[in-house]
């Protein structure tokens, strides 16, 4: 969503990737530093004889603003250029 309200919780879901096919949804981290939030999503590998391609994965993310403002989102993607973000930004009225 691009808004919501103060104190109304949001859900939206987040596309991430498992690098083979045995990879699926572990666990996330959030780290908020006033209205800046950044989220980084883990897989977990499971079994020993993997399809050796990207898997897309979706999961549900939700959160309840405290404040009125612009929150930004900071999604973390590992590539190989560095430690870089998916940005997003969301208006709560």
């Amino acid at each position: 969503p691009e808004s919501s309200l103060l104190g109304e919780r949001i859900a939206f879901k987040v596309h991430h990737i498992a690098y083979d096919g045995c990879g699926e949804y572990s666990r996330s981290e959030t780290k908020v530093e006033g209205q800046t939030i950044t989220v980084k999503f883990f897989a977990k590998y499971k079994g020993s004889v993997c399809p050796q391609m990207i898997v897309n994965l979706s999961t549900d993310y939700s959160f309840k603003p405290a404040l009125k403002g612009n929150y930004y989102f900071k999604f973390y993607q590992k590539n190989y250029a560095g430690n870089e973000y998916t940005l997003d930004t969301l208006l709560v009225r």
